[in-house]
Protein backbone atom coordinates (compact mmCIF):
# COMPACT_ATOMS: atom_id res chain seq x y z
CA UNK A 1 0.00 0.00 0.00
CA UNK A 2 3.03 1.93 -0.10
CA UNK A 3 2.89 2.92 3.49
CA UNK A 4 6.16 2.31 5.14
CA UNK A 5 5.30 -0.30 8.61
CA UNK A 6 6.23 -1.14 12.27
CA UNK A 7 5.07 -4.26 12.99
CA UNK A 8 6.30 -6.15 16.84
CA UNK A 9 6.27 -10.43 17.31
CA UNK A 10 6.91 -12.61 19.75
CA UNK A 11 6.02 -15.98 20.01
CA UNK A 12 5.89 -18.40 23.17
CA UNK A 13 7.33 -22.18 23.46
CA UNK A 14 6.59 -24.48 25.75
CA UNK A 15 8.78 -27.71 25.89
CA UNK A 16 9.91 -26.96 22.43
CA UNK A 17 7.24 -26.66 20.72
CA UNK A 18 5.68 -23.21 19.26
CA UNK A 19 2.34 -22.61 21.56
CA UNK A 20 1.48 -18.69 20.51
CA UNK A 21 2.46 -16.17 18.09
CA UNK A 22 1.71 -12.69 18.54
CA UNK A 23 2.27 -10.37 15.63
CA UNK A 24 0.77 -6.79 16.47
CA UNK A 25 1.28 -2.52 15.85
CA UNK A 26 0.25 0.60 15.25
CA UNK A 27 -2.72 -0.07 12.98
CA UNK A 28 -6.85 0.12 11.75
CA UNK A 29 -8.43 -2.85 12.30
CA UNK A 30 -9.75 -4.33 9.19
CA UNK A 31 -9.98 -7.59 10.02
CA UNK A 32 -9.41 -10.18 12.94
CA UNK A 33 -9.15 -14.25 13.26
CA UNK A 34 -7.81 -17.03 14.38
CA UNK A 35 -5.89 -20.17 12.94
CA UNK A 36 -5.64 -23.80 14.38
CA UNK A 37 -3.03 -25.78 13.11
CA UNK A 38 -3.00 -29.77 13.34
CA UNK A 39 -1.31 -32.01 15.92
CA UNK A 40 2.05 -32.94 14.50
CA UNK A 41 2.05 -30.43 11.83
Amino acid sequence: MGRPSLLEASAEKRRGRTVAVMVGGPTVLVGKGSMTVPPGF
